[in-house]
């Protein structure tokens, strides 16, 4: 369940415009039937179901991530244009939720929107990465890139 080294660098090394949002980037993931390794033991567990399950990375893991997407955007040769989703990045981090940590999510999303690329438009939600303003949001940016023809061969 990895995405590779490429993960939010292949479409701006190939100038692709490209909308961002942070979606689980504060999950690690494992097959259902291993154990969990030592290190990550003491974490919240959530099963999401037979084949997987998750727990979350740590204040300052979250921290280090967050830098990491950001320092990968900003490499970038084509427009990028950052969602913030204030309320949450995942399903589970919503308030009741098997791994709700309020304190990694605001680390993560400090750090997040502390040090963006100049070159990287951003937009904060007061929204959950699930809701369907976050959703409206990443769909007007996509219009409106289509509309300004940063997005070739695209119709209105």
């Amino acid at each position: 369940m990895n995405a590779g080294r490429d993960r939010h660098r292949a479409a701006g090394r190939a100038g692709i415009p490209q909308i961002v949002a942070p979606g689980c980037m504060d999950l690690i993931d494992f097959a259902g039937w291993q154990d969990i390794p030592a290190q990550f033991q003491d974490r919240p567990i959530h099963m999401h179901n037979k084949l997987v399950k998750n727990t979350f990375y740590n204040v300052d893991e979250r921290r280090e991530i967050a830098r990491e997407l950001n320092s990968r955007i900003g490499e970038s040769r084509a427009a990028t244009h950052l969602i913030i989703p204030m309320g949450g990045i995942e399903e589970w981090d919503r308030p009741g939720g098997d791994c709700h940590d309020p304190e990694g999510l605001a680390a993560f999303l400090s750090e997040l929107r502390a040090i963006v690329a100049p070159s990287v438009e951003v937009t904060e939600l007061q929204a959950h990465i699930n809701d369907p303003e976050f959703c409206a949001a990443a769909l007007e940016i996509f219009d409106q890139w289509v509309a300004d023809g940063i997005v070739p061969g695209a119709r209105p």
